[in-house]
C-alpha cells in the first residue's frame, strides 16, 4: 500500500528496477500494473520543471486531506517485465522527486508483498478486508467504534502516529461485532491504524480532534 501527497504535476514518485545486478535502473512501465498504476506524467523540463524526474510517468498529486482514500494498493505483474525469468534476481528502487518550490507531505510506502500465483490476483482479493471494517465517528475526540461488518477473523490493531511510532495496540481476537478504540490520551492529529487478520492487514486513517 502507499500514500501520495505531492504538488500535482510538479512533484511525483515512481518505481525503478534492475535485473541481475546490472546496475541499470529502468522505470517500471505503466503497462506492468494490473491495478492502480501511475496516474499522470510529471511535468517536463520544457514546462519549467526542474524536478530531476521531469517527464517521467509517476504518482503525483494529493487527495486534499480527506478522511478516506489516501492509502491505495497497486498491483504489479512481474511476469510482464522483459528478461525476468526463472533464476533471475530483481531489485526495486522507490524514487521521489520535487521541483525547487515548496512541496507537500511526500510518499509513504508500506506492506510490500510478492506472490507466486497460478491466477491473476483481483483488486477484490485485496479489498475484502478494507471493506469489512467500519470505523466511526472519524474524526472523533479519541473514542472510535470499530464495527466488524464483514465478519472477519480479526487479530489485532496497532495505532501509529505520523512518524511511525506505536501509540496503542489492541487485541481484536474474538471480536465479532463492535469494539471501542480509545486514544483520547494522545495529542490531537493524524494517526494510522493497521488492522490485522490471520492472513491480511489494512491501514485506516484516524483523525483525533
Amino acid at each position: 500500500m502507499h500514500y501520495i501527497a505531492t504538488e500535482g504535476g510538479w512533484d511525483g514518485a515512481n518505481i525503478k528496477y534492475q535485473l541481475n545486478g546490472s546496475g541499470n535502473w529502468t522505470l517500471l512501465p505503466l503497462s506492468a500494473f494490473t491495478a492502480n498504476g501511475y496516474n499522470d506524467q510529471i511535468n517536463p523540463f520544457r514546462d519549467g520543471n526542474d524536478n530531476p524526474m521531469s517527464g517521467q510517468d509517476g504518482f503525483t498529486g494529493t487527495d486534499g486531506g480527506s478522511n478516506a482514500g489516501s492509502w491505495g494498493r497497486s498491483i504489479i505483474n512481474l511476469s510482464s517485465i522483459a528478461g525476468l525469468g526463472a533464476g533471475s534476481t530483481i531489485q526495486f528502487r522507490f524514487e521521489m522527486g520535487t521541483d525547487g518550490c515548496n512541496g507537500r507531505v511526500g510518499w509513504y510506502v508500506d506492506d510490500i508483498s510478492v506472490y507466486n500465483c497460478i491466477y491473476e490476483l483481483s483488486v477484490e482479493d485485496f479489498t475484502a478486508l478494507e471493506n469489512g471494517i467500519k470505523v466511526y465517528p472519524n474524526p472523533s475526540n479519541g473514542r472510535f467504534t470499530m464495527k466488524n461488518i464483514g465478519n472477519l477473523n480479526l487479530v489485532k490493531a496497532d495505532v501509529m502516529d505520523i512518524n511511525g511510532r506505536l501509540v496503542k495496540s489492541v487485541d481484536l481476537s474474538g471480536i465479532q461485532d463492535t469494539t471501542t478504540l480509545n486514544i483520547s490520551s494522545v495529542a490531537s492529529g493524524l494517526y494510522f491504524m493497521k488492522v490485522y487478520t490471520k492472513n491480511a492487514n489494512t491501514v485506516i486513517k484516524l483523525i483525533k480532534e
